[in-house]
């Protein structure tokens, strides 16, 4: 769960718990109507707006009541800069969800990425009160100032319970289970793009209205789905997600394609009559004659449709098991949407190159289920209220 990158400065806050600062927090610097006023509050959401009332007007005081105890005595032998407090002036007016048991809270912040940490509060007899000695030790940073945690053994952990945790202890998730899914309006350009994926979608009988593909996030459904992404792609975890991506996006079945195409164009007829007879099975001969008949035909389109759809569809269910959060997937999938909007001329033109990508993927499986995968293709094309028909191809995605 450690990561050998943290950031100098978390590294610092737990070695600063011993070593006295000379420009430490002091005691005694506002007066008491001030102090009065940044008291333990009634609510964990109360006490936090009055931390960052703090941090705005540079308060370096240590005896607030906003913070336990334990943080008190923490602030006395730590240094804080105004620089430092002008850093936590990003979470002013940021949308921020708080999850409550017993006396403990954790304000965290779903929409935005992994530089806006959670904060721990504690309930006291005089109020909710800012918990950093618990956070000092167990929300560590890396080198790009990304959260994680240190350890799950602590009483806030039951904010983090339906998160997906990796190995370094990044925490992954931006909504909870039964969370209903936010829908998005079929006829915008990210509606566009996520119908990209719709042909998967459609087959898996999936939404085309939120981003996940689904209307709940259901714990069972999260179970299924995490073990359909370790069947079919050999995904565990946000980083095995991530490296599949990337081969997708850089590679995917379009270099073999490609390099099977340039090989056989190269061939007289008899060499590749000679090759044919050497070929052990007849998915194999299969494939050679998809890509003999296709190579030229796809020309630079090559199966750009096939791999970018499945890298779209990934990033979403990625997204619905925790993998991915939202700010993510959407910064991997739009310009992945105007690319394709360039290569193809249409819908169906897009769809026609899925289909040629799974062919030459496997002949077998296409004998299988193809004709589900035909079905979604003409029900996306036909039904008058599919994102293939409500969302123009050439539709503005630069929004």
């Amino acid at each position: 769960m450690r990561n050998s990158y943290l950031n100098i400065v978390a590294v610092l806050l737990f070695s600063l718990l011993l070593i006295p600062a000379p420009n430490a927090f002091s005691q005694g610097t506002i007066d008491t109507k001030t102090r009065n006023y940044f008291s333990a509050q009634s609510t964990p959401e109360e006490t936090f707006k009055r931390y960052l009332e703090v941090s705005k007007k540079h308060i370096k005081d240590s005896d607030l009541g906003i913070y336990t105890d334990e943080t008190k005595d923490f602030w006395r032998k730590w240094t804080v800069t105004n620089a430092q407090q002008d850093n936590e002036r990003k979470f002013d007016n940021v949308p921020s969800q708080t999850k409550i048991k017993d006396n403990y809270a954790v304000i965290y912040f779903p929409d935005k990425d992994l530089t806006f940490n959670p904060f721990f509060l504690k309930k006291s007899r005089e109020g909710w009160q800012l918990d950093f000695v618990t956070m000092s030790q167990i929300v560590q940073f890396n080198q790009k100032n990304f959260w994680m945690l240190a350890s799950t053994n602590h009483p806030y952990m039951f904010a983090f319970e339906s998160c997906q945790i990796d190995k370094q202890g990044f925490v992954l998730c931006n909504r909870f289970d039964g969370t209903k899914e936010d829908l998005i309006p079929l006829d915008s350009p990210k509606a566009w793009a996520l119908a990209v994926s719709a042909l998967m979608m459609e087959r898996n009988h999936g939404r085309h209205d939120t981003l996940s593909g689904k209307e709940y996030r259901d714990k069972e459904e999260m179970k299924r789905i995490k073990q359909l992404l370790n069947d079919w792609w050999d995904v565990r975890d946000r980083e095995s997600l991530l490296s599949t991506l990337d081969w997708l996006k850089e590679e995917g079945h379009r270099k073999q394609f490609e390099e099977m195409g340039n090989f056989f164009a190269s061939l007289s007829k008899e060499r590749l009559d000679e090759v044919l007879k050497n070929v052990k099975t007849d998915e194999e001969t299969q494939q050679i004659y998809f890509v003999i008949k296709n190579y030229n035909k796809l020309n630079d389109k090559s199966i750009l449709g096939w791999d970018y759809g499945r890298y779209v569809f990934l990033c979403r269910y990625g997204y619905f098991v925790g993998y991915l959060n939202e700010k993510e997937v959407w910064e991997k999938i739009m310009p992945i949407a105007r690319e394709l909007q360039g290569a193809f001329g249409s819908w169906k033109d897009l769809g026609d190159n899925y289909l040629l990508g799974r062919e030459l993927w496997s002949a077998e499986q296409m004998r299988q289920d193809g004709q589900l995968f035909k079905d979604a293709y003409n029900n996306l094309l036909t039904d008058l209220q599919s994102p293939w028909k409500t969302c123009p191809w050439d539709m503005h995605l630069n929004d």
